[in-house]
C-alpha cells in the first residue's frame, strides 16, 4: 500500500483542500492518506474556526485516512519551525511513501534549488542576510535579497509567495533531517475558481470569542513581566517591553497589534507571541517532536496505525489515549521531560480554545476526547 503525507490546518477544509487531496493521490498513485494537521491554534497564531476533533472528523469524511495532530509547539511556530515539525513527523512514522504540498510554483526543482541553498547558508548567503538585517530590513525581505544575490532575481521571487516559502521550508527541513521520503506539489489553483479558507473565516468571524481572547491575553500581559513575555520562542527584540507599553492604550487584538508592529516584526509573529504567551510555551526549545497524536482515522487509516506500530524505521510513538497511554510513553521516551511539556501545552490549547469560545472545558477536555471513527457513529 502507498502512503500519501500531506500537512495542512483545514482551516476550515474547503474545495481547495478537497481539490489538493484528490490531485495529490491521482499524482502519486496513492492508496491511503496520513495528514499531519495543526490542532486548536494555527501557524498564524490564531484560534482555529473549528477545534482539532471537529476539522480531523471532516477530514476523514472527505477522503483522509489517517489524522495526526502536529504538536502545538510547532503548529504555533514560524514557518521554519512549523515545516520542521511536520516533516519529522511524517517520515518518522516508519509508513509515508511520499509527502505532497501546494504551491504557486507548481514544480518541486526550483523551490528545491532554494531550499538547497538556504539549507547549506553559505558564507556569501550569510553575509548578505547579516547585511540587509543590519540595514533594518525585516527577516522575510531580509532574506530574499540576500538569497537574490547568491541564485538571481528569479529564485528569489519565489520567495514572496506564501505557499511556495512553507514547500521551500518543508523541502530544507527533509534536507537537513535526511529523512529521503521524496516530494511532489500541487499547483495552487487560481482564487477564482475557489472559495479561500480567508474568505470563510472572514465570513464566519466570532467577535465574541476575539473578546475573550483580549481579554485573556490583556491579563496576561499586566500579570507577566518584559522578561517572561521575551521567553516565548517568538519574543525577543524588545517585543515585551513593547506589549506592555501598548497594552493599556488598546481597545482590542486589532489595535493592540498595530501598536507594536513595525517592519521588522511581521503580524504573523506579534499574534504566535501572544498566543504562546497565553498557553505558557518557553524556552527551552522542543527540538524533536516526542509524538503522533491520533484525532482520527478511517477504516483504512487503523491499518495504517498498526503497521506504524509495527514498523521498525518508526521513531515516533502514535499517542491514542491521554489517559491510558500518555504517561508510559513520556517515561520511555528519549526526552520524557519535553514529551510532556509538548503535551501540556497541548491539553492547554484545547482549555483555551474551549474558554475562548465559551465551552465547558471539563466537558470538552483533551482528556475526554476519543479519535473520530466512522465504525463509531
Amino acid at each position: 500500500m502507498k502512503v500519501l503525507g500531506i500537512t495542512a490546518e483545514y482551516n476550515p477544509f474547503h474545495d481547495g483542500h478537497q481539490y489538493h487531496l484528490a490531485e495529490s493521490k491521482r499524482i502519486t498513485g496513492a492508496d491511503a492518506v496520513v495528514v499531519c494537521m495543526s490542532g486548536n491554534f494555527v501557524q498564524r497564531g490564531e484560534p482555529a474556526v473549528f477545534d482539532k476533533w471537529t476539522r480531523a472528523r471532516t477530514a476523514v469524511e472527505k477522503g483522509v485516512d489517517l489524522v495526526l495532530e502536529l504538536p502545538t509547539y510547532f503548529a504555533l511556530s514560524s514557518a521554519e519551525t512549523f515545516a520542521r515539525g511536520s516533516v519529522e513527523l511524517l517520515s518518522s512514522l516508519g509508513i509515508v511513501d511520499v509527502i505532497s504540498f501546494g504551491s504557486e510554483a507548481g514544480s518541486v526543482e526550483p523551490l528545491q534549488r532554494v531550499a538547497d541553498s538556504l539549507a547549506e547558508e553559505s558564507e556569501t548567503f550569510r553575509d548578505a542576510l547579516r547585511a540587509e538585517l543590519d540595514r533594518g530590513k525585516g527577516f522575510p525581505e531580509a532574506r530574499e535579497t540576500a538569497l537574490s544575490a547568491v541564485l538571481g532575481k528569479e529564485a528569489a521571487a519565489l520567495l514572496e509567495e506564501p505557499n511556495n516559502i512553507l514547500g521551500i521550508e518543508y523541502l530544507k527541513a527533509a534536507k537537513r533531517l535526511g529523512t529521503g521520503v521524496p516530494f511532489v506539489t500541487v499547483p495552487r489553483k487560481g482564487e477564482s475558481h475557489l472559495m479561500t479558507a480567508s474568505v470563510i473565516r472572514r465570513a464566519m468571524r466570532d467577535m465574541e470569542a476575539e473578546r475573550r481572547y483580549f481579554d485573556l491575553l490583556t491579563y496576561k500581559i499586566i500579570m507577566s513581566t518584559a522578561e517572561e513575555l521575551e521567553s516565548t520562542p517568538s519574543g525577543g527584540e524588545g517585543l515585551g517591553n513593547r506589549l506592555h507599553n501598548s497594552i493599556e492604550n488598546a481597545e482590542n487584538l486589532d489595535e493592540l497589534l498595530l501598536l507594536v508592529a513595525a517592519k521588522r516584526y511581521p503580524t504573523s509573529r506579534l499574534r504566535r507571541l501572544c498566543t504562546q504567551s497565553l498557553l505558557g510555551i518557553d524556552a527551552p526549545a522542543i527540538e524533536r517532536v516526542p509524538y503522533a497524536r491520533v484525532l482520527a482515522f478511517s477504516p483504512a487509516g487503523a491499518k495504517l496505525i498498526r503497521a506504524s506500530k509495527k514498523s521498525e524505521s518508526a521513531a515516533v510513538p502514535l499517542l491514542t489515549s491521554l489517559s491510558k497511554e500518555a504517561e508510559t510513553l513520556a517515561a520511555s521516551s528519549a526526552d520524557p521531560a519535553s514529551f510532556r511539556r509538548s503535551l501540556a501545552a497541548d491539553v492547554r490549547a484545547m482549555d483555551l480554545w474551549n474558554l475562548i469560545h465559551n465551552r465547558n472545558r471539563s466537558a470538552y477536555s483533551d482528556y475526554r476526547r476519543t479519535p473520530f471513527h466512522p465504525d463509531r457513529i
